[in-house]
């Protein structure tokens, strides 16, 4: 049978010294599995995390738009074959 627990403000005081270790201790756990995690995998993602230094294998480089004037035929063709 579902018992149901009543809480009111007297019901605060109840709070320890026992209780905030327990959650300051849980809370830290989990900041150091999610800082871990971080470390360990940002390396693998460096499109995401250092976007500046990442560059794309040479096949998938673009040399850039052509400096002759486009007409709007010529400019869908160069959009188009960007990657």
């Amino acid at each position: 049978m579902l018992t149901l627990i009543r809480s009111d403000i007297n019901d605060a005081t109840k709070a320890s010294t026992a209780t905030f270790l327990t959650a300051l201790v849980a809370n830290a756990i989990v900041f150091a599995v999610e800082i871990g995690v971080f470390t360990l995998i940002r390396p693998y993602f460096k499109s995401i995390y250092e976007p500046r230094t990442y560059v794309p294998p040479e096949e998938y480089v673009k040399t850039g738009l052509s400096f002759t004037p486009l007409t709007p035929w010529k400019e869908a063709g160069e959009v188009l074959d960007a990657p």
